[in-house]
């Protein structure tokens, strides 16, 4: 028990000066990452999410991993006495963490503990919703369920559904619904359930002047990446456009909040589809860097 104040106020403070570290980058860093494929954007903002506590537990068995496993042996963990220090950050069996040092701890902790179990407390929402709709919802030829209302999205876990609203059934005309369906299924497909959980709670590892634009980042991927998708089955990216717009006319003018396929910056994933696709493969300032090396490493052969 000696251990676990000290390991814990560890990993606390290497998480935080990694995400303090990330508030100095994290403006331009997203908007590097906004050049790249949505898919391979989400891995890397999801990577993002997770490097306070990756550097965290790295630093920790570096400095502790030691100590731990002679204490899981039973060994004494006296570093300076057992064949020299066998450990950056040896904790002897007689250090004695103080009472501050649980209260800060139990401070450190809560934010992650209270995002789990709001985690948890979703999960079974989701639950137990998807158990009252299933009371009134019809099964659809493509595999989702119709319910009423006017939003398309995916609800359950661990085996989300794809629920289309009837009103978009009459509102939108065979290629639209198309679209929006391939896009639900999309994310149905690629397990965004889980993963907008998952990055939720890595979340709370993170100062919110970091965790708000990662997450909007995250979002804004998984719904591109899921647009994409949408398009291919379509074949026509103008399409999926003007079905976003409608789906989103549709849910304002039911008064529920916009979610699924008409949430997650609405505006940049418009943009997205209706841009028209760049031959240019680098980045124009990265182009001109590489060709002006190219011209003088020609010009120092040359004088060679």
């Amino acid at each position: 028990m000696n251990l676990i104040a000290p390991a814990v106020l560890l990993l606390v403070v290497t998480s935080l000066t990694a995400s303090l570290a990330l508030t100095l980058v994290i403006t331009p860093l997203l908007a590097l990452l906004q050049r790249i494929p949505p898919r391979e954007r989400m891995r890397w903002v999801f990577g993002l999410l997770a490097t306070p506590l990756t550097f965290g537990t790295l630093v920790l068995t570096l400095a502790v991993g030691h100590c731990a496993v002679l204490r899981a042996l039973g060994v004494p963990d006296d570093c300076e006495g057992f064949g020299g220090r066998g450990c950056v950050f040896c904790i002897s069996g007689g250090v004695a963490p103080g009472a501050a040092a649980w209260w800060v701890v139990t401070f450190a902790l809560t934010p992650l503990v209270l995002r789990l179990a709001a985690l948890v407390r979703g999960i079974w929402s989701a639950r137990r919703a998807w158990q009252r709709l299933r009371a009134v919802a019809r099964p659809r030829p493509d595999g989702g369920w119709t319910i009423p209302g006017a939003r398309a999205f995916v609800v359950g876990w661990p085996k989300p559904t794809v629920c289309i609203g009837e009103e978009l059934d009459r509102a939108l005309d065979r290629d639209a619904i198309a679209a929006v369906t391939a896009h639900e299924h999309a994310h149905r497909s690629h397990g965004d359930v889980l993963l907008r959980s998952l990055a939720r709670l890595l979340a709370a590892t993170h100062l919110p002047r970091v965790a708000r634009p990662l997450l909007g980042a995250l979002d804004l991927a998984l719904e591109q990446a899921c647009d994409e998708r949408a398009t291919d089955t379509v074949a026509d990216p103008l399409l999926v456009a003007d079905a976003l717009l409608r789906a989103t006319r549709l849910q304002r003018a039911d008064g529920g909040e916009l979610g699924g396929c008409a949430s997650a910056s609405l505006d940049a994933r418009i943009e997205a589809l209706c841009a028209v696709p760049s031959s240019t493969v680098l980045p124009p300032s990265l182009a001109r860097a590489g060709g002006a090396f190219a011209m003088v490493l020609v010009v120092a052969v040359l004088l060679n």
